[in-house]
């Protein structure tokens, strides 16, 4: 098996001549420029970030330990029963609406798709 396999890669390559394309260079000052750029917003949204925290404080603040919270029950929360079943109606009304919106949302997809670019393909 590893035989024929050899055999149609070499097939292959013999078909299809290798074609390296020039490889670019990095370019130095564009990376670095762009590093900045990126340190320089994430600096920002850090003061942002301590800006709304300082703001809204009391959301922010770390939560006190277990042993520290309060005791006292003020409320009581009554789960439902998981086992009783959901009963479905039936709406007339959805069913007649229904070909207006597909036929909607098919013109919104195509007014959509139109105004998008197209990429140009190169073969």
């Amino acid at each position: 098996m590893v035989a024929k396999l050899n055999m149609v890669n070499a097939n292959c390559n013999a078909m299809q001549p290798f074609v390296f394309e020039p490889v670019k260079q990095v370019d130095v000052i564009a990376a670095v420029w762009v590093r900045i750029e990126t340190l320089a917003a994430q600096e920002q949204l850090n003061k942002l970030s301590n800006a709304v925290k300082a703001k809204h404080k009391a959301i922010f603040n770390p939560t006190s330990h277990i042993n520290e919270l309060p005791t006292d029950v003020y409320c009581y929360i009554q789960l439902k029963d998981a086992s009783k079943t959901i009963t479905t109606g039936t709406y007339s009304s959805l069913h007649k609406y229904k070909d207006v919106w597909a036929n909607n949302t098919w013109m919104l997809a195509t007014s959509i798709l139109q105004t998008l670019p197209m990429p140009l393909l190169h073969f």
